[in-house]
């Protein structure tokens, strides 16, 4: 997956991209 990092993409974007990264790394754990 490619997630668009810079000035361009709106910070609510990045921030749920961040959240599903988080979540999926916490499903991965257990």
């Amino acid at each position: 997956m490619i997630f668009p990092t810079g000035p361009a993409v709106p910070l609510g974007t990045r921030i749920g991209a961040l959240l599903c990264l988080r979540g999926w790394a916490q499903t991965e754990m257990y």
